[in-house]
């Protein structure tokens, strides 16, 4: 029922309690999740046989104090239980912590650098009102068309300009090893190496036309250093163990 409710377009509210599947093991990608709540702070019982032994054993070997241990464990469970909103890099989504205590120093410190690098003064201690009139914004903006800008994406005809600017340097630097004295056993070696990235480009070339080639449900070919997603490709190149430039080349479906 929630996920037919969030196909609608209707929405839903799930709720679920810290410590449990739903805030630990499942993933609530895309429009699945967009918002997660999380209302006080997820300590753990104090009176529990386990975890006062566990608390006595970090002091006495570790000197970590009790309150740092549950403090430090609280946090991380907080960041177990919103980050159920992010599965990926293009996902988005918003996280209110709903406890004043969120902004004590000594808590906001321990939770994730990706998380508490987004709390700054501005975001901190608002009132409802203030909180509805900041999610509107952000979910107007996050709604916004996105285009990658072109400068960072490679296509095939791109790559086989590169294999041919890097193809006029290879025959320069033989120019440069034919007229260097004694360079025979240099000049071996140089052209060992420049066969070796001549074939890579090749087969980094053959690569892209096959994928764009079956991009559309037909057998992608998974081949060394490629990695096939949606819309994107990845080439990763290493020759001599050098791992060179990660190329990425936008699809048109």
């Amino acid at each position: 029922n929630y996920k037919q409710a969030c196909d609608n377009g209707r929405g839903a509210v799930f709720f679920s309690i810290a410590r449990g599947k739903v805030s630990e093991g499942v993933d609530f990608a895309g429009h699945y999740g967009r918002c997660v709540v999380v209302f006080g702070i997820p300590f753990q019982n104090t009176l529990s046989r386990n975890l006062r032994a566990r608390m006595q054993f970090l002091q006495e070997n570790y000197k970590i104090r009790d309150a740092d241990f549950l403090t430090f464990d609280a946090m991380r469970q907080t960041s177990q239980c919103v980050g159920r909103v992010l599965r990926s890099k293009y996902d988005y989504g918003l996280m209110i912590f709903a406890d004043k205590r969120y902004k004590r120093k000594d808590y906001v410190e321990k939770l994730p650098h990706w998380i508490h690098n987004q709390l700054n003064v501005g975001f901190t201690d608002l009132s409802t009102d203030v909180t509805v009139q900041v999610a509107t914004e952000f979910f107007k903006e996050m709604g916004q068309p996105f285009t990658m800008p072109t400068n960072m994406l490679y296509d095939a005809a791109k790559i086989e300009k590169m294999a041919r600017e890097q193809a006029e340097r290879q025959a320069l630097i033989r120019e440069q090893l034919g007229n260097t004295a004694g360079g025979a056993e240099t000049q071996n070696d140089v052209e060992m190496v420049l066969n070796a990235q001549n074939s890579k480009i090749a087969q980094n070339v053959q690569d892209v036309q096959s994928v764009q080639t079956g991009i559309n449900g037909a057998q992608v070919p998974q081949g060394n250093g490629i990695e096939v997603s949606q819309q994107m490709i990845r080439i990763t190149t290493t020759t001599n163990g050098h791992k060179a430039e990660a190329d990425t080349v936008m699809m048109d479906q």
